[in-house]
């Protein structure tokens, strides 16, 4: 009697410990849309996760979050055909409920479920409809998010500009980098946008960890440089009184040291030593108009430039 009691209670703890588990496991990912999180309109339906395993999203509401205006003529529904249109610059999407199969600018695509109705309102996978409207879409399994960059705002992005891999803020966008920059001489030497990605990637985690602290009682900067593989990144800080330490550990820089005639406080900058030593990650702080002012990237160069001229 007791090795039966015994049984139902080791059950009932392992019920318990696997329900919260399956109800998480069933939670959608999140969606980002350029650097946003998206979310259905209050009263709508949100994303779900279909039987197939697929994260779907409302297409009216996901595609004007893309940028496609949210009125008939760019968002259409065919009740006869059960068919909606979304039809935006040079776009044309058609998707029919029940079917597999989207029509993109008169080509057909195989999406891997089908096209639901849910709530009164039309779902399919976020990849397929994003790419359709010429979106770059990338999963970070690690985080559970889907990353979506639109057309508009990778054009108007300063690493897709200026073709330098120190503005590359957000190393998910690698991808759409690279098919524009991978001929590019300090880009090419890394072979594929994977390569370059895992790189920018392991430099951003090193920079978030060094602390900069500002001392206004001691006046100075704390900068605390933490351990890190040498065999893969370097750290550079460069600061007047200081030379070049790239050691780690904890280093002032103070006020005073300003240099008299440029007014560069300090900078830092992380290489990467697996690949030709480029650097990915660049800091510089001067002093302006009585403020100390950090620059990032490529907009380093610009202000060296505006004060030289």
């Amino acid at each position: 009697m007791m090795k039966q009691v015994i049984r139902a209670l080791i059950g009932i703890a392992l019920m318990l410990a696997v329900v919260p588990l399956t109800a998480n496991a069933a939670a959608p990912p999140s969606i980002i849309i350029d650097g946003k999180a998206f979310a259905a309109p209050k009263g709508e339906p949100a994303p779900y996760i279909n039987k197939d395993d697929r994260t779907m999203i409302p297409i009216r509401f996901f595609a004007a979050a893309l940028g496609v205006p949210n009125d008939e003529e760019h968002i259409a529904w065919d009740e006869e055909n059960r068919t909606a249109a979304i039809v935006s610059g040079d776009k044309a999407v058609y998707i029919t409920v029940g079917k597999r199969e989207i029509i993109v600018n008169g080509d057909i695509v195989v999406m891997d479920t089908v096209a639901e109705i849910k709530n009164g309102r039309v779902f399919i996978p976020a990849r397929y409809l994003a790419e359709a409207l010429g979106c770059n879409v990338q999963w970070d399994n690690e985080g559970r998010r889907v990353l979506i960059y639109t057309p508009k705002y990778l054009e108007n992005h300063k690493a897709m500009q200026t073709g330098s891999k120190l503005d590359l803020d957000d190393p998910w966008m690698t991808e759409a980098y690279w098919a524009k920059w991978k001929n590019k001489i300090d880009v090419a030497p890394y072979g594929s946008a994977e390569v370059l990605q895992q790189r920018i990637t392991d430099a951003r985690k090193l920079a978030a960890k060094i602390k900069i602290e500002r001392d206004d009682k001691n006046q100075r900067f704390t900068v605390t440089i933490p351990d890190y593989d040498d065999r893969k990144l370097l750290v550079v800080l460069s600061a007047p009184a200081l030379g070049t330490p790239i050691k780690p550990g904890t280093y002032h820089v103070y006020f005073k040291d300003t240099h008299p005639e440029t007014n560069y406080v300090f900078g830092i900058g992380i290489s990467d030593m697996q690949t030709g030593a480029y650097i990915l990650y660049d800091l510089a702080v001067y002093k302006v108009n009585g403020e100390y002012k950090f620059f990032y990237g490529s907009d380093i160069q610009k202000y060296r430039e505006s004060i030289r001229s």
